[in-house]
C-alpha cells in the first residue's frame, strides 16, 4: 500500500512540474514617456506624485511598474511592460492611440537639485534618448 501511495505521489508531482502549459512567453521591454508632470521645484522631506505617460506599441504590451534607476541624485525613468509572445498582437498607431498615465511617489532625501532623466526611445544608432529635467531642492 506504501508503494502504490508513493508511486502515486511521484506521478503526480511529475505532471505538476510539467512544461507543457497553454500559457504565451513573456519578455520585458522600457517603453518611451510620452510626457511626465513634475514640480518646479522639491521641499527636502516631502513626498510628490509624479505622472507619466505613455503609449502602447502593440495590443500584447502590458503594464509592469515604473523603471526607476537611481545613481546619487540622478534618476532614470521609464515604463517597465511584459510583452506576451502571441499571434495577433495588433500594432498600435501613436498618431491615434490615447497615452496611459501612471504616477509614482517620490521622497525628497536630499539638499542638492535632482536632475531626471525620462526615457525617450533609441536614436538611429541605437542609442539611448532621455528628456533630461533638473528640480531645485529647497530647506
Amino acid at each position: 500500500m506504501k508503494k502504490i501511495i508513493v508511486l502515486l505521489i511521484v506521478v503526480f508531482a511529475f505532471q505538476a512540474c510539467s512544461v507543457d502549459n497553454n500559457e504565451p512567453n513573456v519578455y520585458y521591454e522600457v517603453l518611451p514617456i510620452s510626457n511626465y508632470v513634475v514640480p518646479q521645484e522639491f521641499t527636502f522631506g516631502q513626498t510628490y506624485a509624479i505622472d507619466l505617460y505613455y503609449k502602447r506599441p502593440t495590443t500584447c504590451h502590458f503594464y509592469q511598474g515604473v523603471y526607476f534607476e537611481k545613481n546619487e541624485n540622478i534618476r532614470t525613468i521609464g515604463v517597465q511592460t511584459g510583452v506576451r509572445e502571441i499571434n495577433g498582437c495588433e500594432t498600435l498607431n501613436p498618431e491615434t492611440t490615447d497615452s496611459i498615465k501612471t504616477t509614482f511617489n517620490f521622497k525628497v532625501a536630499y539638499h542638492e537639485p535632482y536632475t531626471f532623466k525620462f526615457y525617450k526611445g533609441k536614436n538611429e544608432q541605437g542609442q539611448d534618448l532621455f528628456n533630461e529635467v533638473i528640480i531645485p531642492v529647497i530647506n
